[in-house]
């Protein structure tokens, strides 16, 4: 088993909310050999005989620098702030969609801290999850995208590359340069030779 240092796990997956369930993030710890989710003081049900409690977890690699911040999961330091060149140049390489598309909407939730993008896709250039139908009508060829609310996330016009990550079947957003930007940096990187992969634009 690899020692703990090289991974961050994500214990909020509990499908009971955690205040009802008596559960909290802080009492998520690595122990030995495992991981492991303690319940808090405030439990309201002493007998659990004859409930089901069910988790899950994401477990990541620590230690790779080439990653985007995003790709270690959202909430960490820089999560919010505009994506650099090489930045979304490496995320359209290693993310797990990567969508031309338009904002449709944005809703906001603030019990859950999140912004919803609704996407309307002209182009899937990759993606892992079937966030987009292929081939389907432009009516149908919307999605939604996450992100945190105090991103301050709204809508606006122009066409973006929407990247981002896959988290518990859910698309959260990583980069979403405007798709002339990125256009730009990508023509100037496949100049030089320092584009880290292709990426087919037309």
């Amino acid at each position: 088993m690899p020692p703990p240092a090289l991974f961050c796990a994500l214990c909020c997956g509990l499908l009971a909310a955690s205040g009802r369930a008596g559960y909290s993030a802080d009492r998520c710890s690595w122990r030995g050999s495992g991981l492991t989710q303690e319940p808090g003081s405030a439990t309201p049900h002493r007998d659990i005989s004859r409930r089901v409690a069910a988790f899950r977890f994401e477990v990541h690699e620590d230690g790779r620098p080439e990653l985007l911040p995003q790709a270690s999961g959202l909430g960490v330091n820089g999560a919010c702030r505009p994506c650099s060149d090489a930045e979304f140049l490496l995320a359209a390489c290693t993310s797990d969609f990567v969508i031309h598309g338009t904002i449709y909407r944005v809703a906001h939730d603030t019990e859950l801290q999140e912004s919803v993008i609704t996407v309307a896709a002209s182009r899937v250039l990759r993606q892992t999850l079937p966030l987009f139908l292929v081939g389907v009508s432009e009516s149908q060829r919307q999605a939604s995208i996450r992100t945190l609310l105090r991103c301050g996330v709204r809508p606006g016009p122009g066409t973006f590359l929407f990247m981002g990550w896959s988290r518990f079947g859910e698309a959260w957003l990583g980069c979403a340069p405007r798709f002339q930007e990125f256009r730009r940096a990508y023509a100037a990187a496949h100049a030089a030779h320092l584009n880290p992969c292709e990426v087919a634009l037309d």
